[in-house]
């Protein structure tokens, strides 16, 4: 076999040329523009599939000082308004979007995993569920003090700001425990549960605050990203690649404990005595006594 390929010259290589080229017919020789519609297109040099599904890939930056998420929540807000996509044909966002809700997915899993680990060891501790709930309760509270942080925070990185909450939960229960642990300690010296948990706040408030007054103090460097080299006597505040990896987890531990902390001084101490003073409310007000009646009594003479 012999490939022969004929070529126009090169004055005749356009696409006005190609328009007027003549192609025969049984009604003779018309124009190829007269029987074919030419439509540009881009180039398609090669075809990419994913699971055997063609698929065309749209690479692009986020814009600077905008979050990734909001603006990928944005676009699949606008895609599915417009619906200028014709049907059979999705989309999907790859990337740090796709790395996000696969760290979702695990860290998810996870967390569930350690609330579970650390309830059976509690439950083992206290012999109280309602004592196990208050405990567990630190960590909500501390999510909700991350996720108030960081419409603060400039960076979010997924990976960084859960590895942060993960860790966040093995530190924020233990003020708990110490402040139940106390409270179980004085009802069996025999106070009253109002006045122990009076107690148990003042005894504990000092030791609670100053842990977590250190803690915050000591991971302040790595979140500001300073380095100091003790040898040289050398100090940066710019940060390095190294200390842009600890600064999300740093400030996700820093926002999560100082609000968890304050909030669990004011809410376990109520909630520990709440029990008690919501049967002796219900108690009182179901059987309230009858108030005595005046009954006017005449002597007869």
């Amino acid at each position: 076999e012999v490939d022969i390929r004929i070529r126009y010259p090169d004055n005749y290589r356009d696409l006005k040329v190609l328009d007027n080229l003549r192609i025969l017919t049984p009604a003779g020789a018309v124009p190829l523009s007269s029987v074919v519609k030419r439509v540009p297109k881009p180039r398609q040099d090669s075809i990419n599939r994913r699971d055997q599904k063609l698929v065309y890939e749209i690479n692009a930056n986020s814009m600077e000082g905008y979050a990734t998420n909001a603006q990928v929540d944005e676009l699949k807000e606008w895609l599915n308004a417009e619906q200028i996509l014709p049907a059979g044909v999705g989309f999907r966002f790859l990337g740090q979007a796709e790395e996000n809700a696969s760290a979702g997915q695990f860290f998810q899993g996870a967390g569930l995993a350690v609330m579970f680990m650390m309830g059976v060891i509690l439950l083992l501790q206290f012999n109280s569920f309602y004592h196990v709930f208050l405990t567990l309760m630190a960590v909500v509270l501390s999510v909700f003090g991350v996720l108030l942080g960081l419409t603060f925070y400039s960076y979010i990185s997924m990976i960084l700001t859960l590895t942060g909450v993960i860790a966040l939960a093995g530190i924020i229960v233990n003020n708990n425990i110490v402040l139940i642990d106390t409270y179980q300690r004085l009802l069996k010296n025999g106070y009253e549960p109002e006045d122990a948990a009076l107690r148990t706040a003042g005894q504990r408030l000092r030791p609670v605050v100053l842990t977590t007054l250190t803690t915050v103090i000591g991971l302040m460097p790595l979140v500001l990203g300073w380095q100091a080299d003790i040898f040289s006597g050398s100090f940066s505040s710019k940060g390095t690649g190294t200390s842009d990896i600890w600064a999300p987890i740093s400030y996700t531990l820093v926002c999560g404990l100082t609000f968890a902390t304050t909030m669990t001084l004011i809410v376990t101490p109520v909630l520990l005595a709440a029990p008690t003073v919501l049967k002796k409310r219900i108690f009182k007000q179901k059987y309230r006594p009858d108030p005595p009646i005046d009954v006017e009594v005449a002597i007869a003479e």
